[in-house]
Formats: C-alpha cells, structure tokens, sequence
C-alpha cells in the first residue's frame, strides 16, 4: 500500500504526539531538577512574605516582564528593585499564595502555571492562573521571569 503525503504527515504526527507523551510522562515522574527547586522555593518564601529569602533566590541582575498580546514590557530590572516592589507589594491588604503546577524544562528555561489564591474586601475567594516561564542562572539564580497574562482559575488557558 503506498502511503500518500497526507497519511505520512499524519503518520509522522501521530508517532510524535506519541513520543511525547511517552517523555511528559517519564518526565512526570522525575523528582524537581534544581532549577524548579529554586522557584518553588521562591514561591514559598513569597508565600510567607519572606523578601528576604525571595532576594537570595533573584540573580543580582534579574528582569521581571509581562508578555501581553502586543509583545512584552519590562516591569523590572535588578534585585534591589525587585525586592522593593515586593515590599510593598506585601504591605497590601490581600493575602495572596501561590502554587505552581506543571513543569516543562528547556535547558535554563523552565514553565509552569501559577495558581494565585486571594480573599477580596467582600469576603469572597478569588483566584487565577498564568502560564510562568523562568530562565534559572547555572548557580542556581532566578535571571529572568516572563510572566503571561492570567485567567480564571478554573477556565481553560
């Protein structure tokens, strides 16, 4: 039987997307590399509202950016920067926690999504989630943070 072009295409579709889930799974079961180990253990000092424990997990150098649908914006640059606006940022009245789901690494480059939780002034449970990607310096730092626009939590991406 001769294949024609589209059934090869198909074909070669197929044993990828089989591929791939072979590796997300294996990948899956892998214990956190260092890289995810730093940013969950920055997630859990912003949890605690540790800047301090936050600033020795940023490299000297980090960026924070905002990808938005036209491109994206630098909302900071520096780890004293950074740190300030974290400080207040905390100051706030709302208690916000993170949790983070989902890994993919790419050498340095690691994605996740982040589920923000919070209580407005009515009392009432909020929530929404981002897809997070974080480029992890080789010590171990958090150089680069590009942070994608959020949506409810409990919506589809």
């Amino acid at each position: 039987m001769t294949l024609f072009p589209i059934s090869r295409l198909r074909y070669a579709a197929f044993a990828l997307a089989t591929a791939s889930l072979a590796a997300c799974t294996t990948l899956a079961a892998s214990p956190p590399g260092p890289g995810m180990t730093a940013i969950q253990a920055y997630t859990d000092a912003f949890n605690a509202r540790d800047v301090s424990a936050m600033s020795e997990l940023m490299h000297p150098d980090i960026e924070w950016w905002a990808v938005t649908d036209n491109g994206a914006e630098l909302i900071s640059m520096g780890r004293k920067d950074l740190a300030g606006e974290m400080e207040d940022y905390f100051e706030g009245p709302a208690a916000v926690t993170s949790t983070l789901s989902g890994e993919a690494t790419a050498g340095p480059y690691i994605s996740t999504t982040e589920t923000a939780r919070w209580t407005d002034e009515d009392g009432t449970e909020q929530s929404q989630a981002a897809i997070v990607v974080y480029q992890v310096s080789k010590d171990g730092l958090i150089r680069r943070v590009w942070y994608y626009p959020a949506y409810a939590a409990d919506a589809a991406p």
